[in-house]
């Protein structure tokens, strides 16, 4: 993503030079296409508010007619994949000292704090108007390995219920 932008910078820079040799470059009627003030490129502003400030219209990057890259004035990212930079994969879960609640105590978070453990509330996210995805994937992961961890658990349990329903039906066979 960082070699796209940097190459999307390097074409800006090289498609400036090249109005402004052809004379087609305009910084100072309303209707301009392209602007560059501060170091900062517009387009349909004269007025750039950040280093690449695109006024009114959709930013797309494609190839061969394909999108790969979107970004609407509404706000929508549209990519074919996105990567997130992590801090640590929660495989802590896994190790023999971690300790998490048991189903019963998790129940009882639940109804109390009405969320799970280590997620935070909707009105905590609503409040900050945004979400860090990777530190939402991340906490999404580990509660993931948890309840893998409760399976494998009440699958053992489900064994040994089994086989000691097993051993009772022999006995009351036997009689």
């Amino acid at each position: 993503m960082k070699a796209n932008f940097i190459l999307l910078s390097a074409l800006l820079s090289i498609t400036i030079t090249g109005l402004r040799a052809q004379g087609r470059w305009d910084t100072t009627s309303t209707g301009t296409v392209l602007t560059t003030t501060n170091d900062s490129v517009g387009i349909g502003t004269n007025q750039p508010q950040s280093k690449f400030h695109l006024n009114n219209g959709d930013l797309l990057i494609s190839e061969n007619g394909y999108p790969n890259f979107k970004v609407t004035k509404d706000g929508l990212v549209r990519a074919r994949e996105v990567r997130v930079n992590l801090d640590s994969i929660p495989d802590y879960v896994f190790e023999p000292g971690y300790q998490r609640l048991t189903l019963y105590q998790l129940e009882q978070y639940i109804k109390n704090n009405k969320h799970l453990p280590n997620i935070p509330r909707a009105g905590e996210y609503n409040s900050a108007g945004s979400i860090d995805i990777g530190k939402l994937q991340l906490r999404l992961l580990e509660k993931v390995e948890e309840l893998t961890l409760y399976i494998i658990e009440l699958q053992k349990e489900n064994d040994i219920l089994k086989e000691k329903m097993e051993q009772v039906q022999k006995e009351l066979s036997k009689d």
